[in-house]
């Protein structure tokens, strides 16, 4: 571990010497492909073992942990990140910050328990499947704990990123291992629920920030201080992680294959443009008090970029599904190919939204007005879900993300039309909507 954490800190060095933002980027990128190379590699290998039935239940099960883990998350790569970038100049109040935050996350893992078992018994899959259901909450937790916030707010991401790409490589070779029938399903999620792409970063953690024993109280005051981020993410979460849980509960799992792999895959083009939202967002609420002007000249940039990129990827994907349904999945999911061409327009589409949201109105204090919007078209989502999926299946479920979308889309936009990018008299979490 120690010579992991030596080589890491020698890679951030040598990057740092040209740009930090350069430096950060490319570590999110890192991180990003390490988790589309768990997916993109294995994907081909698992569709063709496991088979649509299968291969739909597993898609059910990690879907469950990301949602589990979103509740772990609570907001935090947002409200805390934002909280280290304003006072990472002092070390006593991040101490404060990093004590508040896991002691809020013990809290939240025993409420997880508890909201697991409720779920579980909702969803026949995972009920008859209980090994499933138990990795899923493993790995829900080691993703809930990931100390990544801290990384993003001091903007030093090349060691976790370098511990994240190694623990994922790791976790892509096992699952070529132990998977081997269509019965090790469950394996896949066993192999991937690896704990050392967080517990090497909690080290490297605290080897920067002395230890300070959580308390209840502080722990309760940051998790109503970022209540705000928390229904942002857990809203954004009723259209994303949680479309595979309900399309569970009106189709059988091969419907849900078929949905769940071309949303993987449509998801991990989307998450390219992940980095550039993740990059800017501390430097801009860094700025924001200090240089309105450059916070302002950075949000028009990455708002362009976003554009660019995402009407590429997108446009791009839409052409090629046939072709990457054929080479990533193989025979048996051409049902996918109209589900990965709906879910294409996602990309650009989502790709404005959390751009608008975390590079124009976040920093100028918007938090609540955005997760007002994002309330609303979770509830779309859920609404058109439960009327079309039960007779359209999978179609159904596509067509109901993207109205959500477009919803989310024309709201931010419309809303940040009014809005100009920081003025050097604002105070971005003083502000309401």
């Amino acid at each position: 571990m120690a010579f992991a954490l030596s080589a890491a800190a020698a890679v951030q060095r040598a990057l740092l010497r040209r740009s930090p933002l350069v430096s950060n980027a490319l570590s999110l990128y890192a991180v990003q492909f390490a988790g589309n190379l768990v997916s993109f590699v294995t994907m081909p290998f698992l569709a063709r073992v496991l088979r649509p039935d299968t291969f739909g239940l597993l898609v059910l099960a990690q879907s469950f942990a990301l949602w589990l883990s979103v509740l772990l998350e609570y907001g935090f790569n947002l409200s805390a990140t934002r909280d280290i970038a304003t006072h990472r100049q002092d070390p006593e109040r991040v101490a404060e910050i990093v004590a508040g935050v896991h002691g809020a996350k013990g809290l939240l893992a025993l409420g997880v328990v508890v909201i697991a078992a409720i779920t579980a018994g909702t969803l026949p899959a995972l009920r008859q499947h209980p090994e499933y259901l138990v990795w899923a909450w493993v790995q829900a937790v080691a993703l809930g704990f990931s100390p990544l916030w801290y990384f993003q707010g001091t903007e030093r991401l090349v060691p976790p990123a370098v511990m994240e790409v190694a623990a994922r490589a790791a976790a892509t070779a096992a699952i070529f291992v132990v998977v081997r029938t269509s019965d090790d399903g469950w394996k896949a999620i066993q192999a991937s629920a690896t704990v050392a792409a967080t517990g090497v970063p909690l080290v490297w953690l605290y080897r920067q920030v002395p230890w300070r024993r959580p308390k209840r109280t502080q722990a309760v005051s940051v998790l109503k201080s970022a209540w705000g981020m928390f229904v942002f993410r857990g809203a954004h979460g009723l259209y994303t992680t949680m479309n595979v849980l309900i399309l569970g509960l009106f189709v059988p799992t091969r419907a849900v294959g078929y949905f769940g792999a071309a949303e993987r895959i449509a998801r991990g083009v989307l998450n390219l443009l992940t980095p550039v939202t993740q990059t800017l967002y501390p430097r801009i609420n860094h700025l924001v008090r200090r240089d309105a002007r450059r916070a302002g000249a950075l949000a028009r940039l990455g708002l362009a970029l976003i554009a660019v990129l995402g009407l590429t990827l997108g446009a791009g994907l839409a052409v090629a599904a046939p072709l990457v349904v054929r080479i990533l999945l193989g025979p048996g999911y051409d049902s996918s190919v109209p589900v990965l061409r709906g879910l294409a327009l996602l990309v650009p589409l989502s790709g404005a939204s959390s751009a608008l949201a975390m590079q124009w109105l976040f920093p100028l204090g918007m938090e609540r007005w955005v997760t007002t919007v994002i309330l609303i078209a979770g509830m779309v989502n859920v609404g058109l879900a439960v009327l079309l999926a039960p007779r359209f299946a999978q179609m159904g479920m596509v067509w109901a993300v993207l109205g959500a979308e477009v919803f989310i889309v024309a709201a931010l936009a419309r809303y940040a039309g009014r809005r100009r990018v920081p003025r050097g008299d604002h105070a971005p979490d003083s502000a309401v909507a």
